[in-house]
């Protein structure tokens, strides 16, 4: 049986993407909790040629793992305009950031932290979610979005490694 694919972000479209446990757990110190590469992997086939809306220490891991790169843009929400780069420009708050990646004309992803969840889980049309099925200890959360995105999920596959297992889910604005 062929496996039906995700279902694609369109050019415009804003759908936040993240990876939570149990608890909705997101990160730990500024890293993700858990390393999953099938999630990763995830992360970069649904977000590569978007428009990346993202929070300055969510930013920062990505520079440090070398994923900044011509293959999307980032739009940081910061005060350090020396952020700003070949692939990413600076905005003072999440909604001069979520206007100026709108109006590049790519998909626009919600890339996290915390706080860039929060704002924005009003805003999106979509949620791409990895539900990893454990609980971890950390200190950064997603926010409740069942108010938003009730209800079974539009699309959905399960996947496992040698530590947990996990769900690859997208949800939409009903």
């Amino acid at each position: 049986m062929t496996e039906v694919p995700p279902p694609i972000a369109l050019p415009g479209s804003v759908n936040l993407i993240a990876a939570c446990d149990e608890n909705r757990l997101i990160g730990n110190k500024g890293r993700l909790p858990w390393r999953i590469r099938e999630d990763w992997l995830w992360f970069l086939a649904n977000t590569t040629g978007g428009a990346c809306v993202i929070g300055r220490l969510s930013f920062e891991a990505m520079l440090r793992g070398s994923s900044v790169n011509e293959k999307r843009r980032f739009f940081v929400v910061s005060k350090n305009s020396g952020l700003s780069g070949s692939f990413s420009e600076v905005f003072p708050d999440y909604p001069a950031a979520l206007a100026a990646a709108k109006a590049s004309g790519r998909p626009v992803w919600i890339c996290g932290g915390e706080r860039i969840y929060a704002e924005s889980l009003a805003s999106c049309d979509r949620l791409y979610l990895t539900r990893v099925h454990a609980r971890f200890e950390g200190d950064a959360w997603l926010p409740d979005w069942s108010a938003q995105f009730p209800g079974k999920p539009l699309w959905k596959r399960d996947g496992a490694d040698g530590r947990c297992s996990y769900s690859f889910e997208v949800y939409e604005r009903r």
